[in-house]
C-alpha cells in the first residue's frame, strides 16, 4: 500500500508536466486555428468586409485545406484586389483553370483585360455562354464593344441587359446611361436624353437603394455587378 502510494508520489511531477504539455498543445492549435477561420471568412464569405483581402486570401491559398472551387474564388477575390493587372490577370487565369464554370471570374478577368476589346470579348461572351442571364456580363460586353466603336454591338447587349434586369443600376452599375452613349454616337440624341432621363428618375427613388433592382434573380448573388464571388 506504502509503496504504491510512493510511486504515484514520486511520478506526479511528470505527470503535471505532460498534462501541461498537452494542454498548451490543443491551445496552440486553437490559436493558430482562429486566424485561418477568420481568413477563411473574410475571404470567402464576407470579402467586402475584410481589412486586407490579399492577405486574408493568401492564408486559404497557401494553407492546403482549400478544396479546388474554394481556391479559385480565394484567387479571384485576391485578383479583385491586386495592384497590378498582371498580378490581377495571373489571379484569375488560375482561378478559371480551377473553377471553369464560374461565370463571375470570367466578366472580372474581362475587366482586367479591357484595354485589349478584343480579348475583353472573349471573356465576357464566355461568361454568358454559362449564365444566359447574367445581365452585368451583357453590359460588361457592350462597353468593350463602345470601345470598338461597334455601338449596333453594343446597343444589342445593353438592351438584353435591361430585359434580364430592368430596375437594376446604381453609381457603379448603369446599362442606360451606357447605351445612351452608344444611342448618341449613333445620332439618336432623342433616344440618348430618355435613357438618361429615366435613369437619373429611377436613380433618385428610393427603389433605386435596392427594393425592385436588387430583388431580381438576375441581379443578385453571383449576377450582381461586385466582383467578389462568396460561397
Amino acid at each position: 500500500m506504502f509503496t504504491t502510494v510512493q510511486a504515484f508520489t514520486v511520478n506526479e511531477p511528470k505527470l503535471h508536466c505532460l498534462i501541461l504539455i498537452a494542454v498548451l498543445a490543443v491551445s496552440a492549435g486553437s490559436v493558430n486555428a482562429q486566424p485561418y477561420d477568420r481568413a477563411w471568412t473574410f475571404c470567402l464569405l464576407k470579402p467586402e468586409q475584410s481589412t486586407d483581402v490579399t492577405k486574408d486570401c493568401n492564408a486559404v491559398i497557401d494553407s492546403g485545406k482549400a478544396s479546388a472551387t474554394e481556391k479559385a474564388i480565394a484567387l479571384n477575390n485576391r485578383g479583385v484586389d491586386a495592384k497590378t493587372p498582371e498580378s490581377a490577370g495571373r489571379d484569375f487565369d488560375e482561378a478559371i483553370k480551377l473553377a471553369p464554370t464560374i461565370a463571375k471570374i470570367y466578366n472580372n478577368r474581362g475587366t482586367n483585360r479591357l484595354a485589349t476589346p478584343e480579348l475583353a470579348i472573349e471573356d465576357y461572351t464566355a461568361a454568358i455562354r454559362i449564365d444566359p442571364n447574367y445581365a452585368v456580363a451583357y453590359t460588361s460586353r457592350g462597353e468593350a464593344y463602345q470601345l470598338m466603336g461597334k455601338h449596333d454591338e453594343a446597343i444589342r447587349d445593353f438592351d438584353q441587359a435591361i430585359k434580364l434586369a430592368p430596375q437594376y443600376m446604381h453609381a457603379m452599375y448603369n446599362p442606360y446611361f451606357s447605351r445612351a452613349f452608344s444611342k448618341e454616337a449613333k445620332g439618336d440624341i432623342k433616344g440618348a436624353e430618355a435613357d438618361r432621363a429615366f435613369s437619373l428618375k429611377f436613380m433618385g427613388s428610393k427603389s433605386s437603394e435596392g427594393a425592385a433592382g436588387y430583388k431580381s434573380p438576375n441581379a443578385r448573388g453571383a449576377r450582381a455587378w461586385e466582383p467578389w464571388v462568396t460561397k
